[in-house]
């Protein structure tokens, strides 16, 4: 299965290290991906285009200040 955001995920970088982060998360443990537990919280408007699949500890930071 697919994540249903993956045409829309803003991964920077070439295309490797896009790619890397696509088979990881986009294509396969996207409940891992940070910015896809930001998109099933209501508290934020929206996503920070900086925010990467593998940056749980800052997207824990952005609930917190959410609140």
């Amino acid at each position: 299965m697919t994540c249903e955001f993956k045409d829309q995920c803003p991964i920077p970088g070439d295309r490797g290290v896009k790619r890397i982060f696509q088979r990881k998360y986009c294509e396969g443990n996207w409940h891992e991906c940070a910015r896809y537990n930001l998109s099933l919280s209501s508290q934020l408007e929206k996503i920070p285009l900086w925010l990467l699949p593998n940056m749980e500890k800052e997207a824990s930071e952005l609930l917190i200040n959410a609140t």
